[in-house]
Protein backbone atom coordinates (compact mmCIF):
# COMPACT_ATOMS: atom_id res chain seq x y z
CA UNK A 1 0.00 0.00 0.00
CA UNK A 2 3.24 2.56 0.48
CA UNK A 3 3.70 2.24 -3.16
CA UNK A 4 1.02 3.14 -4.37
CA UNK A 5 0.73 6.65 -1.71
CA UNK A 6 3.14 7.68 -4.31
CA UNK A 7 0.78 7.67 -6.83
CA UNK A 8 -1.45 10.48 -5.57
CA UNK A 9 -2.24 11.79 -8.42
CA UNK A 10 -5.52 10.02 -9.77
CA UNK A 11 -7.79 10.93 -12.93
CA UNK A 12 -10.70 9.51 -11.62
CA UNK A 13 -13.63 8.36 -14.03
CA UNK A 14 -17.01 8.21 -13.06
CA UNK A 15 -20.05 6.00 -14.48
CA UNK A 16 -23.40 7.91 -15.94
CA UNK A 17 -25.76 9.25 -13.77
CA UNK A 18 -29.35 9.21 -15.04
CA UNK A 19 -30.35 13.49 -15.31
CA UNK A 20 -33.58 13.49 -12.69
CA UNK A 21 -35.82 15.39 -15.32
CA UNK A 22 -35.49 12.39 -17.73
CA UNK A 23 -39.30 11.58 -18.38
CA UNK A 24 -40.77 8.48 -16.73
CA UNK A 25 -41.64 5.63 -19.03
CA UNK A 26 -38.46 6.07 -21.55
CA UNK A 27 -37.74 3.82 -24.25
CA UNK A 28 -34.65 2.62 -22.85
CA UNK A 29 -36.45 1.50 -19.47
CA UNK A 30 -35.71 2.58 -16.25
CA UNK A 31 -32.26 4.00 -15.08
CA UNK A 32 -29.77 1.35 -14.72
CA UNK A 33 -28.42 0.64 -11.08
CA UNK A 34 -24.97 2.22 -11.98
CA UNK A 35 -26.66 5.09 -13.33
CA UNK A 36 -28.96 5.91 -10.15
CA UNK A 37 -27.62 3.82 -7.17
CA UNK A 38 -24.33 2.51 -6.29
CA UNK A 39 -22.32 4.34 -9.42
CA UNK A 40 -23.43 7.12 -6.94
CA UNK A 41 -22.99 6.24 -4.20
CA UNK A 42 -20.09 3.99 -4.32
CA UNK A 43 -18.45 5.81 -6.44
CA UNK A 44 -18.68 8.63 -4.16
CA UNK A 45 -17.57 7.16 -1.21
CA UNK A 46 -14.27 6.25 -3.21
CA UNK A 47 -13.59 9.38 -4.08
CA UNK A 48 -14.12 10.78 -0.73
CA UNK A 49 -12.30 8.08 0.84
CA UNK A 50 -9.23 8.48 -1.14
CA UNK A 51 -9.50 12.50 -0.73
CA UNK A 52 -9.14 11.81 3.48
CA UNK A 53 -5.83 10.03 2.66
CA UNK A 54 -4.75 12.78 1.10
CA UNK A 55 -5.42 11.64 -2.61
CA UNK A 56 -5.46 14.53 -5.57
CA UNK A 57 -8.77 12.80 -7.12
CA UNK A 58 -9.41 14.63 -10.97
CA UNK A 59 -13.27 13.48 -11.61
CA UNK A 60 -14.31 13.08 -14.83
CA UNK A 61 -17.99 13.10 -15.33
CA UNK A 62 -19.27 15.43 -18.09
CA UNK A 63 -22.54 17.70 -17.34
CA UNK A 64 -25.73 16.02 -19.33
CA UNK A 65 -27.83 19.44 -20.16
CA UNK A 66 -31.42 19.12 -19.14
CA UNK A 67 -34.14 18.57 -21.67
CA UNK A 68 -31.71 16.37 -24.16
CA UNK A 69 -34.05 13.69 -25.61
CA UNK A 70 -34.78 10.75 -23.90
CA UNK A 71 -32.69 8.63 -21.51
CA UNK A 72 -31.02 6.30 -23.98
CA UNK A 73 -29.91 9.58 -25.51
CA UNK A 74 -28.80 11.23 -23.22
CA UNK A 75 -26.35 8.71 -22.17
CA UNK A 76 -24.95 8.01 -25.42
CA UNK A 77 -24.56 11.98 -25.70
CA UNK A 78 -22.44 11.95 -22.07
CA UNK A 79 -20.75 8.51 -23.54
CA UNK A 80 -19.61 10.72 -26.74
CA UNK A 81 -18.31 13.47 -24.92
CA UNK A 82 -16.65 11.81 -21.88
CA UNK A 83 -13.61 10.68 -23.91
CA UNK A 84 -12.52 14.18 -25.09
CA UNK A 85 -12.72 15.53 -21.48
CA UNK A 86 -10.51 12.20 -20.64
CA UNK A 87 -8.10 13.38 -23.05
CA UNK A 88 -8.20 16.90 -21.83
CA UNK A 89 -7.49 16.15 -18.33
CA UNK A 90 -4.24 13.79 -19.40
CA UNK A 91 -2.80 16.29 -20.78
CA UNK A 92 -3.80 18.96 -18.62
CA UNK A 93 -3.30 17.70 -15.41
CA UNK A 94 -0.69 14.58 -15.86
CA UNK A 95 -2.35 12.07 -13.67
CA UNK A 96 -0.38 9.59 -12.23
CA UNK A 97 -3.24 6.48 -12.55
CA UNK A 98 -6.50 6.62 -14.41
CA UNK A 99 -9.40 4.80 -12.32
CA UNK A 100 -12.42 3.51 -14.03
CA UNK A 101 -15.62 2.78 -11.86
CA UNK A 102 -17.06 1.38 -14.60
CA UNK A 103 -15.13 -0.02 -17.91
CA UNK A 104 -18.85 -1.20 -19.74
CA UNK A 105 -19.47 2.36 -19.38
CA UNK A 106 -16.52 4.19 -20.20
CA UNK A 107 -14.21 1.74 -22.25
CA UNK A 108 -10.68 1.44 -21.12
CA UNK A 109 -9.61 0.10 -24.98
CA UNK A 110 -10.37 3.90 -26.24
CA UNK A 111 -8.83 4.80 -23.26
CA UNK A 112 -5.58 2.80 -23.85
CA UNK A 113 -5.68 3.90 -27.58
CA UNK A 114 -5.65 7.47 -26.62
CA UNK A 115 -2.25 7.51 -24.05
CA UNK A 116 -0.89 5.20 -26.90
CA UNK A 117 -1.76 8.17 -29.46
CA UNK A 118 -0.52 10.82 -27.05
CA UNK A 119 2.84 8.91 -26.68
CA UNK A 120 1.79 8.68 -22.81
CA UNK A 121 2.13 5.58 -20.58
CA UNK A 122 -0.30 6.21 -17.46
CA UNK A 123 -1.15 2.92 -15.63
CA UNK A 124 -5.15 2.26 -16.28
CA UNK A 125 -7.06 0.38 -13.59
CA UNK A 126 -11.04 -0.40 -13.55
CA UNK A 127 -14.42 -2.49 -12.15
CA UNK A 128 -16.43 -4.64 -14.22
CA UNK A 129 -19.69 -4.84 -12.27
CA UNK A 130 -21.20 -7.18 -14.24
CA UNK A 131 -19.58 -8.83 -17.77
CA UNK A 132 -20.82 -10.84 -21.26
CA UNK A 133 -18.71 -13.47 -19.86
CA UNK A 134 -21.44 -14.12 -16.75
CA UNK A 135 -24.23 -15.89 -18.87
CA UNK A 136 -26.65 -14.99 -16.13
CA UNK A 137 -26.10 -11.56 -16.99
CA UNK A 138 -28.76 -11.47 -19.17
CA UNK A 139 -29.60 -7.65 -18.91
CA UNK A 140 -26.28 -6.52 -20.62
CA UNK A 141 -26.68 -9.20 -23.05
CA UNK A 142 -30.03 -8.29 -24.17
CA UNK A 143 -29.20 -4.58 -24.21
CA UNK A 144 -25.69 -4.72 -25.75
CA UNK A 145 -25.45 -7.96 -27.79
CA UNK A 146 -22.24 -8.28 -30.38
CA UNK A 147 -20.37 -6.40 -28.16
CA UNK A 148 -18.87 -10.29 -26.24
CA UNK A 149 -15.16 -9.42 -27.48
CA UNK A 150 -15.34 -5.75 -27.00
CA UNK A 151 -15.81 -6.75 -23.39
CA UNK A 152 -13.03 -8.79 -22.98
CA UNK A 153 -10.89 -6.09 -24.94
CA UNK A 154 -11.37 -3.91 -22.40
CA UNK A 155 -10.69 -6.00 -19.98
CA UNK A 156 -7.66 -7.22 -21.48
CA UNK A 157 -6.77 -3.69 -22.25
CA UNK A 158 -6.39 -2.69 -18.27
CA UNK A 159 -3.14 -3.07 -15.98
CA UNK A 160 -5.45 -4.17 -13.37
CA UNK A 161 -9.02 -5.54 -13.08
CA UNK A 162 -11.31 -4.82 -9.66
CA UNK A 163 -13.86 -7.51 -9.26
CA UNK A 164 -16.44 -7.05 -6.55
CA UNK A 165 -16.77 -10.55 -5.74
CA UNK A 166 -15.24 -14.24 -5.87
CA UNK A 167 -18.27 -15.15 -7.65
CA UNK A 168 -17.49 -12.75 -10.11
CA UNK A 169 -13.87 -13.67 -10.14
CA UNK A 170 -14.47 -17.39 -10.74
CA UNK A 171 -17.06 -16.99 -13.39
CA UNK A 172 -14.60 -14.60 -15.81
CA UNK A 173 -11.89 -17.66 -15.35
CA UNK A 174 -14.10 -20.38 -15.86
CA UNK A 175 -15.94 -18.92 -18.87
CA UNK A 176 -13.08 -16.93 -20.46
CA UNK A 177 -11.03 -20.10 -20.00
CA UNK A 178 -13.24 -21.74 -22.23
CA UNK A 179 -12.24 -19.84 -24.92
CA UNK A 180 -8.55 -19.49 -24.10
CA UNK A 181 -7.24 -20.51 -21.34
CA UNK A 182 -3.96 -18.80 -21.75
CA UNK A 183 -6.28 -15.63 -21.93
CA UNK A 184 -8.20 -16.31 -18.86
CA UNK A 185 -4.99 -16.49 -17.04
CA UNK A 186 -3.76 -13.51 -18.04
CA UNK A 187 -7.13 -12.26 -16.66
CA UNK A 188 -6.95 -13.91 -13.07
CA UNK A 189 -3.32 -12.77 -12.44
CA UNK A 190 -4.35 -8.93 -12.85
CA UNK A 191 -7.67 -9.18 -11.10
CA UNK A 192 -8.23 -8.34 -7.60
CA UNK A 193 -11.37 -9.03 -5.74
CA UNK A 194 -11.81 -5.98 -3.62
CA UNK A 195 -15.62 -5.20 -3.47
CA UNK A 196 -17.65 -2.24 -3.10
CA UNK A 197 -17.96 0.33 -0.51
CA UNK A 198 -21.49 1.64 0.93
CA UNK A 199 -21.99 5.10 1.34
CA UNK A 200 -22.20 4.78 5.01
CA UNK A 201 -22.04 8.34 5.78
CA UNK A 202 -25.40 8.78 3.60
CA UNK A 203 -26.93 6.05 5.11
CA UNK A 204 -26.23 7.18 8.73
CA UNK A 205 -27.08 10.80 8.15
CA UNK A 206 -31.02 9.29 6.85
CA UNK A 207 -30.74 7.31 10.43
CA UNK A 208 -34.57 6.84 12.27
CA UNK A 209 -35.30 4.89 14.75
CA UNK A 210 -38.80 4.56 14.36
CA UNK A 211 -39.78 1.39 11.64
CA UNK A 212 -43.16 1.75 9.69
CA UNK A 213 -46.51 0.40 12.10
CA UNK A 214 -46.85 -2.26 9.54
CA UNK A 215 -44.50 -5.28 8.61
CA UNK A 216 -42.63 -3.78 5.76
CA UNK A 217 -41.02 -5.81 2.78
CA UNK A 218 -38.75 -3.83 0.46
CA UNK A 219 -38.08 -5.37 -3.40
CA UNK A 220 -35.27 -2.58 -3.96
CA UNK A 221 -33.77 -4.43 -7.72
CA UNK A 222 -33.93 -2.55 -11.08
CA UNK A 223 -37.14 -3.59 -13.35
CA UNK A 224 -35.13 -5.96 -15.56
CA UNK A 225 -35.36 -9.79 -16.39
CA UNK A 226 -32.98 -11.18 -14.25
CA UNK A 227 -34.29 -9.73 -10.88
CA UNK A 228 -37.20 -11.54 -11.99
CA UNK A 229 -39.61 -9.75 -10.58
CA UNK A 230 -42.58 -11.61 -11.38
CA UNK A 231 -41.42 -14.52 -9.40
CA UNK A 232 -41.82 -11.72 -6.12
CA UNK A 233 -44.94 -10.49 -7.21
CA UNK A 234 -46.19 -13.86 -6.98
CA UNK A 235 -45.49 -14.60 -4.03
CA UNK A 236 -46.03 -11.29 -2.93
CA UNK A 237 -49.91 -11.68 -4.11
CA UNK A 238 -49.62 -14.52 -1.52
CA UNK A 239 -48.79 -12.77 1.27
CA UNK A 240 -50.48 -9.62 1.32
CA UNK A 241 -53.48 -12.21 0.32
CA UNK A 242 -53.18 -13.22 4.27
CA UNK A 243 -50.83 -10.94 6.09
CA UNK A 244 -51.30 -7.18 7.35
CA UNK A 245 -48.45 -6.28 5.24
CA UNK A 246 -47.14 -3.77 3.24
CA UNK A 247 -44.52 -4.08 -0.19
CA UNK A 248 -42.32 -1.15 -1.49
CA UNK A 249 -41.25 -1.17 -4.68
CA UNK A 250 -38.10 1.37 -4.49
CA UNK A 251 -37.79 1.78 -7.93
CA UNK A 252 -39.69 2.03 -11.26
CA UNK A 253 -41.91 -0.33 -13.03
CA UNK A 254 -42.95 0.93 -16.68
CA UNK A 255 -45.67 -1.53 -18.06
CA UNK A 256 -43.86 -1.79 -20.51
CA UNK A 257 -40.78 -3.20 -18.04
CA UNK A 258 -40.30 -7.14 -17.03
CA UNK A 259 -42.69 -7.53 -14.28
CA UNK A 260 -44.60 -4.10 -14.67
CA UNK A 261 -48.08 -5.49 -15.19
CA UNK A 262 -47.51 -7.76 -12.37
CA UNK A 263 -46.56 -4.43 -10.09
CA UNK A 264 -49.34 -2.49 -11.58
CA UNK A 265 -51.81 -5.28 -10.99
CA UNK A 266 -50.25 -6.31 -7.34
CA UNK A 267 -51.32 -2.95 -6.30
CA UNK A 268 -54.41 -2.64 -7.75
CA UNK A 269 -55.41 -5.77 -6.19
CA UNK A 270 -54.03 -4.46 -2.41
CA UNK A 271 -55.26 -1.13 -2.17
CA UNK A 272 -52.64 0.57 0.93
CA UNK A 273 -50.42 -2.24 1.12
CA UNK A 274 -48.14 -1.80 -1.97
CA UNK A 275 -46.35 1.37 -2.47
CA UNK A 276 -44.63 2.55 -5.61
CA UNK A 277 -41.43 4.25 -4.93
CA UNK A 278 -41.12 4.98 -8.83
CA UNK A 279 -36.91 5.54 -8.60
CA UNK A 280 -37.11 7.50 -5.03
CA UNK A 281 -34.24 9.70 -4.35
CA UNK A 282 -31.28 8.94 -2.35
CA UNK A 283 -32.31 10.31 0.90
CA UNK A 284 -35.96 8.73 0.49
CA UNK A 285 -34.60 5.02 -0.08
CA UNK A 286 -32.12 5.12 2.74
CA UNK A 287 -35.14 6.32 5.12
CA UNK A 288 -36.85 3.93 3.69
CA UNK A 289 -34.75 0.92 4.42
CA UNK A 290 -34.04 2.06 7.86
CA UNK A 291 -38.04 2.28 8.63
CA UNK A 292 -38.48 -1.74 6.49
CA UNK A 293 -38.33 -4.82 8.16
CA UNK A 294 -37.49 -6.95 5.33
CA UNK A 295 -35.84 -6.92 2.06
CA UNK A 296 -36.10 -9.71 -0.36
CA UNK A 297 -33.93 -10.48 -3.50
CA UNK A 298 -35.43 -13.55 -6.28
CA UNK A 299 -32.28 -12.61 -8.72
CA UNK A 300 -31.32 -15.40 -11.27
CA UNK A 301 -28.05 -12.75 -11.38
CA UNK A 302 -26.24 -10.62 -8.56
CA UNK A 303 -22.24 -9.85 -9.25
CA UNK A 304 -22.47 -8.91 -5.81
CA UNK A 305 -26.09 -7.07 -4.12
CA UNK A 306 -25.26 -3.88 -2.90
CA UNK A 307 -29.11 -2.94 -2.49
CA UNK A 308 -28.86 -5.90 -0.34
CA UNK A 309 -25.90 -4.60 1.83
CA UNK A 310 -27.83 -1.38 1.86
CA UNK A 311 -30.81 -3.13 3.43
CA UNK A 312 -28.26 -5.51 5.95
CA UNK A 313 -26.50 -2.57 7.22
CA UNK A 314 -29.80 -0.78 8.07
CA UNK A 315 -30.89 -3.57 9.76
CA UNK A 316 -33.53 -5.28 7.20
CA UNK A 317 -33.49 -9.45 7.35
CA UNK A 318 -32.99 -10.46 4.05
CA UNK A 319 -33.94 -13.48 2.35
CA UNK A 320 -32.04 -13.73 -0.84
CA UNK A 321 -31.50 -17.03 -3.30
CA UNK A 322 -28.55 -18.91 -3.37
CA UNK A 323 -27.56 -17.57 -6.61
CA UNK A 324 -24.44 -15.41 -7.72
CA UNK A 325 -22.78 -13.55 -4.47
CA UNK A 326 -25.88 -13.84 -2.54
CA UNK A 327 -24.08 -16.20 -0.50
CA UNK A 328 -20.84 -14.70 -0.54
CA UNK A 329 -22.30 -11.63 1.25
CA UNK A 330 -24.08 -12.83 3.66
CA UNK A 331 -21.28 -15.51 4.70
CA UNK A 332 -23.49 -18.68 3.82
CA UNK A 333 -26.03 -18.28 6.38
CA UNK A 334 -28.48 -20.90 6.17
CA UNK A 335 -31.50 -18.57 7.30
CA UNK A 336 -31.15 -15.89 4.96
CA UNK A 337 -30.58 -17.97 1.73
CA UNK A 338 -33.33 -20.12 -0.07
CA UNK A 339 -34.19 -21.88 -3.31
CA UNK A 340 -35.51 -19.58 -5.00
CA UNK A 341 -39.09 -20.67 -5.34
CA UNK A 342 -41.95 -18.71 -4.76
CA UNK A 343 -43.27 -21.84 -2.66
CA UNK A 344 -40.50 -21.33 -0.20
CA UNK A 345 -40.31 -17.46 -0.74
CA UNK A 346 -43.69 -17.38 0.63
CA UNK A 347 -43.05 -20.29 3.40
CA UNK A 348 -39.99 -18.62 4.89
CA UNK A 349 -41.76 -14.33 4.72
CA UNK A 350 -44.94 -16.37 6.46
CA UNK A 351 -42.19 -17.23 9.25
CA UNK A 352 -40.15 -13.89 9.83
CA UNK A 353 -43.90 -11.90 9.43
CA UNK A 354 -44.80 -14.44 12.76
CA UNK A 355 -41.52 -14.22 14.20
CA UNK A 356 -40.58 -10.83 14.91
CA UNK A 357 -37.81 -11.59 17.49
CA UNK A 358 -36.45 -14.14 14.82
CA UNK A 359 -36.38 -10.89 12.35
CA UNK A 360 -34.79 -8.60 14.90
CA UNK A 361 -32.08 -11.66 15.47
CA UNK A 362 -31.18 -12.15 11.85
CA UNK A 363 -30.77 -8.13 11.19
CA UNK A 364 -28.34 -8.00 13.47
CA UNK A 365 -26.23 -10.50 12.41
CA UNK A 366 -26.46 -9.11 8.68
CA UNK A 367 -25.89 -5.63 9.83
CA UNK A 368 -22.03 -6.61 11.12
CA UNK A 369 -21.57 -8.20 7.76
CA UNK A 370 -22.84 -5.09 6.19
CA UNK A 371 -20.30 -2.96 8.04
CA UNK A 372 -17.42 -4.77 6.61
CA UNK A 373 -18.05 -3.34 3.42
CA UNK A 374 -17.08 0.57 4.67
CA UNK A 375 -15.25 2.96 2.25
CA UNK A 376 -11.51 2.59 4.61
CA UNK A 377 -11.65 -1.06 4.01
CA UNK A 378 -12.33 -1.04 0.24
CA UNK A 379 -10.22 1.42 -0.62
CA UNK A 380 -7.32 -0.49 1.31
CA UNK A 381 -7.86 -3.43 -1.01
CA UNK A 382 -7.91 -0.74 -4.00
CA UNK A 383 -4.71 0.58 -2.72
CA UNK A 384 -2.96 -2.90 -2.13
CA UNK A 385 -3.95 -4.00 -5.60
CA UNK A 386 -1.61 -1.46 -6.97
CA UNK A 387 1.33 -1.46 -5.05
CA UNK A 388 2.93 -3.76 -7.63
CA UNK A 389 1.44 -1.59 -10.47
CA UNK A 390 3.05 1.63 -8.47
CA UNK A 391 6.41 0.14 -7.87
CA UNK A 392 6.77 -0.34 -11.52
CA UNK A 393 5.51 2.84 -12.68
CA UNK A 394 7.75 4.01 -10.31
CA UNK A 395 11.21 2.59 -11.29
CA UNK A 396 10.34 3.50 -15.43
CA UNK A 397 9.54 7.00 -14.32
CA UNK A 398 13.09 6.98 -12.75
CA UNK A 399 14.17 5.65 -15.92
CA UNK A 400 13.21 8.38 -17.81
Amino acid sequence: MSEANNMKRWLYVDTYTSPADVAAGDVAAGPSSDSIGYGITASAAIVAELEARGFDVIRVNPHTPAGQGSRSDSRARWTANVYRRIVDAIDREHPDLIFIFHIFSVFPSVIRKALQDMGTDIPVIGYTHGSHWDPTDTYRADRHPRLRLLDLANIDSLDRLLVVSEYMCRTLEENIGALSPALANDVTNKTSIVGLPLDTTQIQRQWTGEQFDRTTIVFNHAPIESKRPKVFTQAANEILDRHDAVIVFTRRFAEEDPGGKEVSELADRHPGQVVLGNDMSIADYYRTLWRSHIQVSTASHESFGVATLEAMYTHNCCLLPTKGAYPEICHNNPDVLYDGTVSTLVKRLTHLIKSPYERRRMSVELSKIAMLHDAPAVVDRILESISDIASSHRVKGSND
